[in-house]
Formats: C-alpha cells, sequence, structure tokens
C-alpha cells in the first residue's frame, strides 16, 4: 500500500475514494515500569510462605502417586485376559 487507507465507504477500486493517510507509532508504547514497593516482611510472613511452599510440594507428590496408581490400575483392566472375562 501507498501509506494511504480508503475512506468514506467506496470500495478499494473506486477512482473517486477519499485517502487518508495511516498514522503510524514510530516509537511503539512501552508497557509502564513496575513499581517496587519494599514492605519490611515479618517472620510470621515468613513462616507461612515456607508452609505454603512445603503444602505445595507434598500436594504435587500425592498428585502424582494418585497418576501413577491410576496409570497401574488400568493397565491391569486392559490386560488381555481381563478383558475375555466381561
Amino acid at each position: 500500500m501507498n501509506g494511504y487507507l480508503p475512506c468514506g465507504g467506496k470500495s478499494r477500486a473506486g477512482s473517486d475514494a477519499v485517502r487518508e493517510p495511516m498514522h503510524r507509532y514510530t516509537y511503539p508504547i512501552a508497557p509502564p515500569r513496575p513499581v517496587r514497593v519494599q514492605e519490611p516482611v515479618s517472620g510470621g510472613q515468613t513462616r507461612t510462605l515456607e508452609l505454603l511452599l512445603e503444602q505445595n510440594q507434598l500436594l504435587s507428590d500425592l498428585l502424582g502417586a494418585v497418576n501413577s496408581l491410576t496409570a497401574a490400575v488400568l493397565a491391569l483392566q486392559c490386560r488381555p485376559e481381563n478383558l475375555t472375562d466381561r
């Protein structure tokens, strides 16, 4: 294109279409800088975060164990000798 957009609802092929310039940003708008707020961290907050991390790890381990057991049960159910009994 030549840097102009058709205006006024006319077709692109129409020679009488009014054209207006395309406005482009030469400098992209940057996202705002993050503002750091330094708050004092108390011992209670630190302990709470540590407990949450431990809980998260335990839940992840438990989920892995449940997934493993589920896979084992499905593998046993899909054995050929188990399929003929049904």
